[in-house]
Formats: C-alpha cells, sequence, structure tokens
C-alpha cells in the first residue's frame, strides 16, 4: 500500500481492517504542519498491522524526523527490506540520534534488503552494522567516504552479503581489500571518490561468484588498469568509468560470460592508424587469451588478395612464429621483408597508394547490451574508424549512449540484431539523430532528456518502420512530431509521452492513425487534457491506458472514459490514473538495481 502525505490519518482508521497487508511505501513525504505527528499516530494506533510489515519504503522523500524513524523501527521488529532516506538537515553522522538510528538498524533481525541511500555512515556505523544483521543479503549503503580500513573490516563481518552498493569511497584498493571476505557476493557496486588511488578494481574484480561489478571513478581513466587475469571469470555485466581502446577490449573479450558492458567510450583506430605495429599488438593480446580474433573489415576497404605467406604467418603476412623476431622484440618494429610485404598486399589495383594493413580486433560474441558515455565518428572527409561496433559485437541486442557527436549514431551501422536503443543526450541534435542508419531489428526507441530534439528529428523514424514500442521525455517536439511517428510506424504497440509541453490535444488527436497501438502512457503532459484523450474510441487495439501527474487530466475524468469504452463494448479497456510505467526503464537504471539471486 503507498500511502502519501496527508493521508495518515484517513489511513490509520483503514489499517486495522488490512490483516493481510506486507508493505508500506510513504511516497513524498515533506514532514510539515502535523505530517510528523500524523505518522506517529498511524505506528501508535496500529501497532499489530506494522508488527507483521515485511517492506517499508520512503520513495521521493528526502529525509526523514529522527523521532518517526525510532518508532518506524521499534514499530516493525519483521521487516525485511527497509528503504531509509537520511535524518533531517541538522543531525550530522556523528551525533547520538545517527549512531543510536544505525543501532536500531542493526537489531532488525529479518532484515535481508537495507537501502541507505544518501545517508553518510563512518567507522561506528559500519562497527554496529557488522555486529548485527544476520541474514542482510542486499545492502546499498550510502556514503562511505569516512570510512577506514578499520570500516570496511566490519563490514566484511556480513558475509551473507551478495549483493553491496557503497559511493564515496576513498583511499586505495587496500583499504576496500576487507570486502574480499564476502565470497558470496555476485554484485558489487563501488562510486569512488576523486582521488582514489588505484584505477582499476584489483582484488574485488575476481570474487569467486561475482556477476556483476559496477566500478566507477570520479573521470574517466584509461583502459590500462585492464590485464589478462584482472576480471573475474564468471563477470556477466561489468560498467566502468573507463576509456577502451583495442588493447583493452581484448582483455574484456577473455570474459566469455560477459553480456552487458557500460563504459565511457571505446576508441577504434582509424585508418590511416593501422600500422604493422598495431596489427602485431593484435596478434599478441590473441595469442595471450587463448582466442582467435578475426580481421575486422569494418569501414576500411578490403585489400585485395595477397601472395601466399611464408608458414607461420601472420594475419598480415609476417612470420608470427614464437621466439621469433617480433616476439622477442616484444613490440618492436617488423623487419623490412615484413613491411615490404605488407605494403604490396595492401596496395590498390594499379599501382595506387598502399591500402590501411587489417588491424585484429577482439570481438565479444555473447555481448548483448552496450552503454557508452559517448558515440563519435569523425566528419566524412576525415580518417574513419576500421571497424564498426557491430564488428565488435555482432550479437549486440540492447545499446544507450549519454552523448552523440556529430555522426556517431553511424556507428550502429549492420547491427542487425539491435532490438532496443536509449538516447539519453542532452546534446543531441537534430541533424545527430538524422544520422541514424537503417536498423531492421529496432523494436523500441528511448529519446530522454534530449531537449535540442525538435520536429525536424520526426524524419529519422521513417527508417525505423519495425518499431513497436517509442517512449519520448523532454524533448523540443510538438503536434507535428506525433503526426509523423503515427504515420511511419505501423506496429507501434506501446508509447510513452513525458514532459513534452508543446504536445496538445491535437498531437493525441493524430494518434487516430497509429492503429496498432495497445498501451499510451502520459506523463506530465501539461497542455493535454481530457478531449485529447477521446482519440482512444479511434484505436480499437488500445486496452490500457496510463495518465500520471497531468493537471489536465483529472482522475473523474479517468474513470469517465473507462466507462465509456465499457459501453461500447470495449470491457477489457481501462484509463488508470497515476498509474506505474508501462514501458521497461532505462538500461543504466535496469544495471544500478541490485538483482534478486
Amino acid at each position: 500500500m503507498k500511502v502519501e502525505e496527508g493521508e495518515a490519518l484517513q489511513t490509520s482508521k483503514l489499517l486495522h481492517r488490512l490483516t493481510s497487508l506486507t508493505y508500506v511505501w510513504f511516497e513524498a513525504w515533506s514532514w510539515e504542519g502535523e505530517q510528523e505527528a500524523n505518522f506517529l499516530a498511524v505506528l501508535l494506533a496500529n501497532l499489530a498491522v506494522f508488527g507483521r510489515l515485511q517492506e517499508v519504503r520512503f520513495p521521493g522523500t528526502l529525509h526523514i524526523p529522527f523521532r518517526c524513524l525510532r518508532g518506524l523501527l521499534a514499530a516493525t521488529p519483521k521487516v525485511q527490506q527497509l528503504a531509509l532516506p537520511p535524518l533531517s538537515p541538522g543531525l550530522l553522522p556523528d551525533s547520538p540520534q545517527h549512531r543510536s538510528a544505525v543501532g536500531a538498524m542493526a537489531a532488525l533481525s529479518c532484515l535481508t534488503d537495507l537501502c541507505l541511500e544518501g545517508w553518510q555512515l563512518g567507522d561506528a556505523d559500519a562497527r554496529a552494522l557488522g555486529q548485527g544483521l544476520p541474514l542482510l543479503a542486499r545492502a546499498v549503503l550510502g556514503s562511505t567516504g569516512a570510512l577506514t580500513l578499520r570500516g570496511y573490516e566490519s563490514l566484511a563481518q556480513l558475509t551473507g552479503l551478495c549483493s553491496l552498493t557503497l559511493s564515496g569511497a576513498t583511499g586505495s584498493n587496500a583499504t576496500l581489500l576487507p570486502l574480499t571476505a564476502l565470497t558470496r557476493l555476485t554484485g558489487l557496486r563501488v562510486e569512488l571518490a576523486a582521488g582514489f588511488g588505484d584505477s582499476d578494481a584489483g582484488p574485488l574484480a575476481l570474487q569467486p561468484q561475482l556477476r556483476t561489478l559496477g566500478w566507477w571513478h570520479a573521470e574517466a581513466q584509461p583502459g590500462g588498469g585492464l590485464h589478462p587475469g584482472s576480471l573475474g571469470s564468471t563477470l556477466r555485466e561489468l560498467s566502468l568509468c573507463m576509456d577502451l581502446d583495442t588493447r583493452a577490449l581484448g582483455v574484456l573479450a577473455g570474459c566469455r560470460s560477459l553480456s552487458m558492458i557500460q563504459v565511457q567510450t571505446i576508441t577504434i583506430p582509424l585508418a590511416t592508424a593501422t600500422t604493422p605495429l598495431l596489427e602485431a599488438a593484435g596478434a599478441r593480446i590473441a595469442t595471450a587469451l587463448g582466442m582467435r580474433l578475426p580481421s575486422a573489415g569494418g569501414a576500411a576497404a578490403a585489400a585485395p588478395a595477397a601472395a601466399p605467406a611464408p608458414a607461420g604467418a601472420g594475419p598480415g603476412g609476417a612470420a608470427e612464429a614464437p621466439g621469433g623476431a617480433q616476439g622477442a622484440a616484444g613490440g618492436s618494429e617488423p623487419t623490412a621483408a615484413a613491411k615490404r610485404r605488407r605494403t604490396e598486399a595492401g596496395r590498390a589495383p594499379g599501382g595506387g597508394p598502399p591500402r590501411p594493413a587489417s588491424l585484429l580486433l577482439p570481438v565479444l560474441p555473447a555481448l548483448r547490451t552496450l552503454i557508452l558515455g559517448e558515440l563519435y565518428l569523425p566528419p566524412p572527409d576525415e580518417p574513419q574508424p576500421v571497424a564498426r561496433l557491430s564488428d565488435i559485437f555482432p550479437g549486440l541486442e540492447n545499446a544507450m549512449s549519454f552523448s552523440v557527436e556529430g555522426r556517431g549514431l553511424l556507428q550502429l551501422e549492420r547491427t542487425t540484431s539491435l532490438r532496443r536503443l536509449v538516447l539519453n543526450a542532452p546534446q543531441l541534435k537534430d541533424a545527430a539523430l538524422g544520422s541514424l542508419p537503417p536498423l531492421p531489428s529496432l523494436r523500441g526507441l528511448q529519446l530522454e532528456g534530449c531537449p535540442l530534439i525538435s520536429d525536424a528529428a520526426a524524419a529519422a523514424l521513417r527508417q525505423l518502420t519495425s518499431l513497436e514500442q517509442l517512449l519520448l521525455t523532454d524533448l523540443n517536439v510538438s503536434d507535428a512530431f506525433l503526426t509523423e511517428a503515427a504515420t511511419c510506424l505501423p506496429r507501434l504497440r506501446s508509447l510513452v509521452l513525458a514532459r513534452l509541453d508543446h504536445v496538445t490535444d491535437e498531437g493525441l488527436q493524430a494518434l487516430s492513425t497509429a492503429t496498432a497501438l495497445e498501451k499510451l502512457e502520459l506523463r506530465a503532459m501539461r497542455a493535454c487534457s481530457a478531449e485529447g484523450l477521446q482519440v482512444v474510441h479511434r484505436l480499437p487495439r488500445l486496452n490500457t491506458v496510463a495518465v500520471c501527474a497531468c493537471a489536465r487530466v483529472d482522475k473523474d475524468a479517468c474513470r469517465s472514459l473507462t466507462c465509456a469504452l465499457a459501453e461500447a463494448g470495449r470491457e477489457d479497456a481501462t484509463v488508470e490514473h497515476e498509474s506505474t510505467q508501462l514501458l521497461q526503464t532505462s538500461l543504466a537504471d535496469e544495471f544500478e538495481q541490485p538483482r534478486q539471486e
């Protein structure tokens, strides 16, 4: 059950009849006026009900008064899942109230999930938590910037943890080393403070059961911290604030189970930089990892077949036998004969200038989800990458980016298996979206937080005829964009519109041509009214409409529309007010949410 601020007294009269109540969410409380007293009154009047609760959360609530928190913890001894906002401003982390609150949490013997996002914890808090909570399996512990080695030693006593999230961690890998005692960890997410001493995750990346690792520095790190053997073989999801080059990608290719990675950038060598030295480096990576790294045709022009290479020759034609000249040199320049063979093999027909030598690029065939901080592709008159992302991730199904520069979306060329694309890029412009290549398998597109996207970008939708789900949030589009989308997306089944201030009832009415539409969600659409929602009568497959935070559409209007649909013989169609989301959350949110193992 969700309880909004102001409902506490009324709820207190109802709770005693809810004998099977298992969870309560106190949503968006500000504790103004009499709300603190109301909250305590509800607790005192319904101790038996709260004593049976298994889950308590405070979504959208910024803080909680100390006496309300103490009363809640005393009233919920059997709670299993608990998410608490920090104490009221003014109560310092070393205050007696803070220590008392943490001690009361540590005494909850049934607790399996604890979320303290926004809290600041010190060594004394870690000691209290480590000495209690015998069943704790999943923990989000807020800011641990004040924790020292001793504090992490205390947390290491929570040996049942399978998921742990920390933020603001300071020191170095040695400071966090005690956490290696948590051998049951399947998920570890650590946000590091500026100046953290190491660029890699150290021994924690090798936990025996680790499947999800998030290791986020305050600034992007070079990929040099990755080397063969630095990541555990059980990893499935990896998030690093790191710029990856082909060498670092080769390390990731050694993690055969990786299905999702999130990094800042991926740098693919340009055609002019594809030298024999780089080719030899690629071969050494392949040898070290015991992998077959195929040559990427990518964006570079394919060279004509070369003459048969000598025995033991590598992909570029030069001898790569172990212990040979290149192996002994450890990366030295190839011999003059090898250079001549590569140049002749790469020479264009008719004796033109040499073509770029092929570069061995790592391939991650199991990867399904890629989240990039930036997508970039140089202008067409400048040197181009030797490959596209599809050459490295041939099985890619989900992609997300927070920044798209220039023709960056062309990096998605030939991703024939891509089913979902999320762009949360504040600087994304119409022209950049216009470079979106044909994506025949794309089923879902989410444009979130792109205020520079206007009606002109609707043209990019015309080649996405297989699209079934569309989410538009915080864009500078109007009714014309919706008109174009409804016309050119014949398979559109789910549509979410959120905070589109220039979309009016006329735009909603234009959706009448989207006859395959089944689900429609409106969130904070201030220019839309109940009149625009009458379009549902012209959408024969529409079965669910969800309306949330739309000032001109109230609960009565939604109820009336549901009744009108029922009278028209569409009893299966509903118009829900203040409903939950219909479409999936952002890919980044999916990674940050601890999974139930």
